[in-house]
Order: C-alpha cells, then structure tokens, then sequence
C-alpha cells in the first residue's frame, strides 16, 4: 500500500507572540500529519516566496495573503481575522483570538471534506498496544474509532485479544456465529470474507465478540492480523483499528511496523512506563508515525512520562476513568478525540 501522504502546511503571521500561543497545541494536534513552516517576518516572507511550492494548509495573516497565494500552489487557504463574524468574500475565516482547539476543528473538517472527495483513497492501518496490562488499552481502541467515526470517517474496529472484553463498552452482549468461527480458519481471503458478513455497527463498524477463545476455531493472533491486511487492501474503509495483545511476538511486532499508526497505551506510573521505555529501546524504528496516550492520568502522583524521554508525543492524558466507560460517555466527553485529531 502506497505511504500516506504528509501534508505541507505554513502559518504565516506577523505577530510572533500570537504564533508562540498556538505553537505548541498545534504541532500536537498536526504532529503525526503535517509538517509546519512558521513565517513571522518580512524577510523570512520574502525569502519563503521567492519558489513556489506546494502548500496543503496555509494559515495566512489578512491583508498578505493575496500576493502569498499568487506566488504559491495553495490547496487550503485559511484566513486569519482579528474581527469574529466579519463578512467576507473569503470562503475559510479563523479567527485570531478564537480558541485553539476551534481553530483545529475547522482545519480538521477542511482536510476531512478532502478525504471524502478522493484526495487520500488509502485505508490506514492503526495498532494500538500497551507494553504492560491495565492500561486501559481496549477503552483507548474502541473511544478511538468511535471519536473517528464521528468525523465522518468510515472505521472498523478489530481485537486481536484472547480474552475479548470490549462488549461492555460498545454495549453489545452479541457474539460471532460459533459456525462462522469455524470458518475463519482456513484462507486468508475466505476468513475476511466471512468476517464481514458479520460486521456490526454504531458509529464505526466491528467485529462481534468470539464467543470463545479465537483459539478455540483455529484461528491465530497471525491470521487475524494477515485478515486485517487483506481487508485493508479492499479500501473499505478509511482506517482499520486493530488492538494487539501485550505478549511480545514477531507478527505483531511487523504487524506495527508495517501500520501507518501506531497507538501505545501507558499509565503515568514508573512500572509501565519503564516497560514502554524498554520496549521502544528493543524494536526497529517502524515507519508510521507513533503517538502515546497516558491513560488514568491523576495530576496529583508523580508522572513518569514527564520524566522520561520518550522518542514520541504524549497526545492525550485522560483523567481517571470508570471501570466501564461506554462509547456514548468517550462521546459526550470528548475523550480521545486529541488522539483522533493527531493521527487523521
């Protein structure tokens, strides 16, 4: 599958502590799908426009941006006004002192609206793993396609588990046919055909619970990663998550690496940190990007991820959660939508 594309996007503003305060929150929010130029200057301007390029995402200071889009290939050209609700010719308004997480949902609804129209056809495949146990890395998996799912993307969510324990946040006691798990085991293409015969549906679509361990119908945690990949290759869907079990095995290992993101699950606390530390030192640099999301998050312990130096970005810590959270609660909350926001 060919490698998504990572969009170009420049801020151009000639206000350098306005671009200090959103600096950061962006680059988090863009970290896994943009790379970004910032141009506060007259001379860093003029040196920039001197070539044209090809810019995805310009978000670009009113009264400079029409000889900047003259002189540049501008796909996405956001306005930024000092004035809220000021009429305009423009079709993309931001306002300046509007709030950052406002100001990422209406670049996310523009690059959204573009994937729908063709723009990136290619299903991503997304890992998610925890290095050690009670994570909460099934919640993190299931809230994820959920928050997807809710942009507007087509998503199917996979367990790779033994033990599947998702139901209870879906809300959905139903199970896979045991016939049809008797089916799985056998060719990779028949297995994904029969798999989706079974898809069931919210705002992502999944894959019932087995009823026993997979194990059980002779299916392995390596051909249902290789029924991933084969479902991946029909372009169903605009993301495909799959939750991989902590056990450390080569399959999933190349699995990961061969995803186009890949979600690691940790607590703050210095035990599964360390564990992810040692995990991450161990492997081969995989190709997709990776983000981390620090689960059970209590401000008032100490946070071993702050301490640590970790080769990827902390996206998201959600507060201590309870013991079941369903998909409506990750809804009304906005939990992992960060995340979601991060890897699209």
């Amino acid at each position: 599958m060919p490698r998504e594309h990572r969009l170009n996007m420049t801020v151009v503003c000639m206000d350098d502590k306005y671009i200090k305060s959103i600096e950061y929150h962006l680059a988090a929010a863009m970290t896994a799908k943009a790379d970004i130029t910032y141009i506060t200057d007259s001379e860093s301007l003029a040196q920039y426009n001197a070539q044209p390029k090809d810019i995805d995402i310009l978000l670009i200071e009113e009264g400079i941006h029409q000889e900047f889009v003259k002189m540049q290939n501008c796909k996405n050209v956001y306005l930024i006004v000092e004035e809220e609700n000021r009429e305009t010719q423009h079709e993309n308004i931001i306002y300046k002192y509007s709030s950052i997480r406002s100001i990422i949902d209406r670049i996310d609804n523009s690059l959204l609206h573009n994937r729908k129209n063709g723009v990136d056809k290619n299903t991503a495949m997304i890992s998610v793993y925890a290095a050690s146990g009670g994570c909460g890395k099934t919640m993190v998996a299931v809230g994820l396609a959920q928050q997807l799912g809710k942009k507007g993307c087509k998503v199917l969510h996979i367990s790779t588990e033994v033990l599947q324990d998702y139901q209870d946040i879906i809300g959905d006691t139903g199970h896979m046919p045991e016939q049809a798990g008797y089916k799985c085991h056998g060719q990779i293409q028949s297995a994904a055909e029969e798999m989706l015969r079974h898809i069931r549906k919210k705002d992502f679509e999944y894959l019932p619970a087995w009823r026993r361990m997979f194990q059980a119908y002779g299916v392995t945690t390596d051909s249902l990663l290789q029924t991933a990949r084969h479902i991946q290759q029909k372009n169903i869907y605009d993301y495909i998550i799959v939750e991989l079990s902590c056990e450390i095995q080569e399959a999933k290992l190349n699995f990961m690496h061969e995803s186009d993101r890949v979600v690691l699950v940790t607590r703050q606390d210095k035990s599964p940190v360390d564990k992810l530390n040692r995990f991450l030192s161990d492997i081969v640099e995989w190709q997709g990007q990776g983000v981390i999301v620090c689960n059970y998050y209590d401000n008032e312990k100490e946070d071993y991820l702050k301490k640590s130096k970790m080769k990827y970005t902390v996206c998201e810590r959600i507060n201590v959660l309870p013991a079941v959270l369903t998909v409506q609660e990750i809804d009304r909350q906005q939990i992992l939508d960060k995340t979601a926001m991060a890897i699209m």
